[in-house]
């Protein structure tokens, strides 16, 4: 097999073994199977066989492939010299070395079972000893193996510390399958040692952890003789890796670390290879290219390098490119008249151009041939951007055309044509000199131009004004050459693409015969990208403030519309690229974060007459951003082409998400673990929203705030449906403020909405009722003044519902209360108690509310009448017709619903009418006139100087002295 053939089959062999250690999630504990999905990725991913990442270093007369390595490098590549990469090293599964026993053993009592061992030392007793493993999961702290001795691994997994072998030593894998060897510290092997060298590549990995080494072999000293078959991978930078002189490595050796060889080491890399890996792995060889295609404009001057293009394309109309590498050998070979630049062999991803020398006058017949993997329908040649023949017609005199890349729709007098010709003797004879003929003549020159990329057009280039023909002999066009046989002129072209402009000469007269031409391709690449943002590809996305109209939710998906354009705005309806769209600067609100554009990437299939729709991008936060558009080395002429929109926006939040407090009413009596009906009462814990701005993937929107907040309260505020409900009763809420609840703004995109009762919610009262638990319910409507909502409006605290309303710091009932006062009579001698207490309507009676400890009733708000005179209870009112006084004391607050109203002595006879003034205790007033209203205040009357005798009495008399 040829070096070509190995070398492609290494590259994949690498991605497939590397793309191994991507799937840590499989089910299997061997690297032997990858998840499915991977194989795309594999096959597409090339990489390479032999890496010492950190350094590289090789021996005397090394190959790869058959090429012998040379120059300086960290990877070797096919033809031999050595190129310097920066490789990604998925780290080993597990990352972590496991735990190793502490049980020593050796052998022969085989086969050592799989398990947890101290030091497994083997010695062999005579030729070809072994030492059987019956294969699994094995955990050894060091492995010896002594002199000619043979190691047999069943399938499985061999974690080893330490790893020494003597000279002549072997590793055998029996029966086939894959041994997976990792090694924490050091793998030792002596002179002559054979790792799986019968066996198949796939079948022996070795893994190396950080900072552990591997040598097999003397070094660089004496020979030895070692055969290596397998994979080493080691994705630490501290790790080294080295063999001895005269080693033959087939696989792969895969090192952040060192790697060094020695003397005459060969690596080799077989078809079989990649079929065993490929095999173990799941996946199928890769199918190569529909074809390749040599790309070259027909004609060459001998005293020139001659560029030709070649592509290796994914379809046969060639409208996308292979994304794996391809390697092959072009025709014919380099001859001392023929010189491909760099070598015959090629290897490239996509599309490359390589360069040909051809020093005598004549054709070249362009061809190759190895191509691996090998296109289906083989290759196909392009003369100028037409299917053809793929000859090239090289002369000894002809034009040199220079055109360099220009700007849609600009004229460049920058382009050239010089006449030249080959050095003759005397002069050098491998460089174009000036052709004497033209040096200071007018001359007419004929020219026309092909369509290269893409190959058709509507527009022509224009030269000194000109429109140019699209054939040969093409448009005639007068020249004056200068002393050195070289003319300028003026080139436009109102579109974008890579063109060939081609010039033609044929001379009359004393020049009869004489035939030159020339040529060269260019870019026109537009002047920048126009970008347009859309709703639904016609409504603008342009509003720049933070109100009004339009805007658009943060994460759904909007139109973005990309085209390339001249400086004048117009289209170029031939621009097609793959291009990068972001969003960048300016953005607002200035203060906030710039967000992420989603779903960045038009290709150059999206473009249809200059213009490319992309309808499924969003941007993730809110407020207004720049959208830029880049496409980058546009036709590899390494012009970068670009362009931005106009702010875009506005974006709002896609959604409210919330987050709830649990909230605590305070009972109007807590210590008696109720409130009455009509009695305010407050919240212990309030109710508080947490919102979050959120875009459509549920993220936060930080730049949700200052000018860019838009939920309010108010009776014109954006909040609606706020409600109290209960499951029984009627909830009153005319001391709540209208502007309730208060909206706070954190910033991040976060805010409160934090409620208060004001004076206090309360349960309307009207006819006596039984006893009920408050069951209340508070709902609102999260959404500001654009409409954006709250997902699962209304928003509740808890619910209107047995057992599932609002909690109370000291219990739920509601009783149907009054406050009653009852006459009293007594001696004028004595303190006179008058009853005053609460009292609540048990669904049949009104009783004592004897849990009442929280009743206040302040003196002065009860009412003492004597008949003439009326003051406030905490006056001395007159009894009787002197000047005897009476005063008033009570409990505040009540004593187990008793006011303990009491009458100081007067010493004289007479009465006093009480009345409570409950203005501010309304829930304790009754309907003790009958009218059917509950609003009057109790009244009672004490009488002094009258008894109340014994019942069983009829007369009683007391005699005085």
């Amino acid at each position: 097999m040829n070096a070509l053939k190995r070398y492609s089959v290494l590259r994949r062999f690498i991605c497939l073994f590397l793309l191994l250690f991507v799937s840590f999630n499989t089910a299997q504990n061997s690297f032997g199977v990858v998840e499915e999905g991977h194989c795309d990725d594999i096959n597409e991913l090339v990489g390479y066989g032999v890496i010492g990442e950190t350094s590289f270093q090789y021996g005397n007369n090394s190959e790869i492939n058959s090429n012998t390595i040379t120059y300086s490098g960290n990877t070797p590549t096919p033809d031999g010299n050595c190129e310097t990469i920066d490789f990604d090293f998925p780290p080993i599964d597990p990352e972590i070395f496991p735990e190793t026993g502490s049980t020593d053993l050796k052998p022969p009592n085989n086969p050592v079972a799989a398990g947890k061992y101290g030091t497994i030392e083997f010695e062999a007793k005579g030729k070809n000893d072994t030492v059987t493993f019956s294969g699994g999961d094995y955990y050894i702290k060091e492995l010896i193996a002594k002199k000619g001795a043979t190691v047999q691994l069943a399938p499985g997994d061999y974690f080893i510390e330490k790893i020494s072998f003597e000279n002549k030593s072997e590793i055998t894998i029996v029966p086939s399958g894959q041994v997976n060897l990792y090694i924490k510290e050091s793998l030792q092997g002596g002179n002559q040692s054979k790792f799986n060298s019968l066996g198949d590549t796939g079948d022996f990995i070795v893994f190396l952890y950080d900072s552990a080494s591997f040598q097999i072999g003397n070094a660089d000293q004496g020979s030895s003789n070692a055969d290596f078959n397998g994979i080493i991978y080691s994705p630490g930078a501290s790790s080294s890796i080295q063999f001895g002189n005269n080693t033959n490595i087939t696989g792969a050796i895969l090192s952040a670390g060192s790697v060094e060889v020695g003397n005459n080491t060969e690596f080799d890399y077989a078809t079989d290879v990649q079929s065993e890996i490929l095999d173990a792995l799941g996946c199928e060889v890769i199918a190569g290219p529909d074809h390749i295609r040599i790309e070259h404009t027909g004609s060459g001057l001998t005293c020139q390098r001659s560029d030709v293009a070649l592509r290796a394309c994914a379809d046969a109309d060639c409208t996308s490119e292979t994304t794996y590498s391809v390697t092959l050998s072009m025709t014919p070979a380099s001859s001392n008249s023929l010189t491909w630049i760099g070598g015959d062999i090629y290897t490239f991803t996509g599309n490359r151009t390589i360069q040909l020398r051809q020093t005598v006058f004549g054709p070249v017949t362009l061809g190759l041939t190895n191509a691996n993997p090998a296109p289906t329908n083989g290759y196909r040649c392009y003369n100028s951007g037409v299917e053809g023949d793929c000859g090239i017609d090289f002369y000894d005199s002809g034009f040199l055309v220079s055109v360099p890349d220009l700007t849609s729709c600009q004229s460049s007098e920058l382009p050239s044509i010089q006449a030249v010709r080959k050095g003759e003797v005397g002069e050098d004879a491998e460089a174009c000199v000036a052709d004497g003929g033209f040096t200071g003549q007018l001359k007419t020159v004929g020219f026309w131009f092909d369509y290269l990329q893409p190959d058709t057009g509507s527009e022509v280039p224009r030269l000194n004004g000109t429109a140019l023909e699209t054939a040969t002999p093409g448009t005639d066009v007068e020249l004056r050459f200068n002393d050195k046989a070289r003319s300028t002129f003026a080139l436009t072209y109102d579109d974008a693409g890579q063109l060939q402009l081609n010039a033609r000469y044929q001379g009359s007269g004393e020049e009869v015969g004489l035939i030159m031409i020339g040529n060269d391709s260019f870019v026109v690449a537009p002047h920048s990208l126009r970008v347009q943002a859309t709703s639904d590809g016609a409504t603008p996305l342009d509003n720049t403030t933070s109100s009004g109209t339009s805007h658009w939710p943060a994460g759904k998906d909007f139109a973005l519309e990309v085209a390339g354009v001249c400086s004048d705005g117009t289209v170029t309806t031939n621009f097609a690229a793959d291009t990068k769209l972001s969003a960048v600067a300016p953005f607002a609100p200035v203060s906030g974060v710039l967000g992420t554009l989603s779903d960045g990437l038009l290709v150059a299939a999206d473009y249809s007459s200059g213009v490319a729709q992309d309808s499924s991008v969003f941007y993730s936060e809110v407020g207004t951003v720049t959208v830029s558009a880049l496409a980058t080395d546009y036709l590899d002429s390494g012009i970068d082409v670009i362009g931005s929109s106009v702010p875009v926006g506005r974006f709002t939040p896609h959604h409210f998400a919330v987050s709830l407090t649990t909230p605590q009413f305070a009972a109007g009596c807590a210590t008696g673990s109720f409130s009455y009906l009509g009695q305010p009462f407050d919240y212990a814990v309030a109710p508080v929203v947490t919102v979050f701005a959120q875009n459509k993937q549920n993220v936060t929107t930080v730049n949700y705030s200052g000018d860019w907040w838009k939920i309010t309260s108010g009776a014109a505020g954006s909040l609606t449906g706020k409600l109290y409900s209960a499951a029984a009763g009627t909830v009153e809420i005319s001391n709540v403020s209208l502007g309730d609840p208060a909206v706070s703004v954190l910033g991040g995109g976060i805010g409160l909405l934090t409620f208060d009762v004001g004076d206090g919610l309360f349960f309307e009262r009207s006819d006596p009722q039984a006893p009920f638990d408050a069951e209340i319910s508070l709902a609102i409507n999260v959404l500001d003044s654009d409409g954006i909502a709250y997902t699962a409006n209304p928003v509740h605290f808890g619910e209107a519902t047995a057992g599932n309303g609002m909690a109370f710091d000291a219990g739920k009932e509601m009783r149907w209360g009054r406050l009653i006062i009852n006459n009293a009579f007594g001696s004028e001698l004595l303190a006179l108690d008058m009853p005053m207490r609460a009292e609540y309507f048990d669904g049949t009676a009104f009783i004592p509310n004897n849990g009442d400890t929280c009743t206040s009733l302040p003196l002065t708000q009860l009412i003492l009448n004597n008949g003439s005179t009326e003051v406030a209870g905490n006056i001395s009112v007159v009894v009787g017709s002197g000047s005897d006084t009476t005063s008033v004391s009570l409990s505040n607050p009540f004593s187990g619903g008793d006011a303990n109203l009491r009458f100081s002595p007067p010493g004289a006879d007479g009465f006093v009418d009480v009345t409570a003034n409950l203005s501010l205790l309304n829930w304790l007033r009754y309907d003790w006139d009958g009218d059917g209203n509950h609003d009057d205040n109790p009244l009672g009357r004490a009488t002094f100087g009258l008894y109340k005798g014994r019942p069983g009495l009829i007369y009683l008399r007391e005699t005085y002295r």
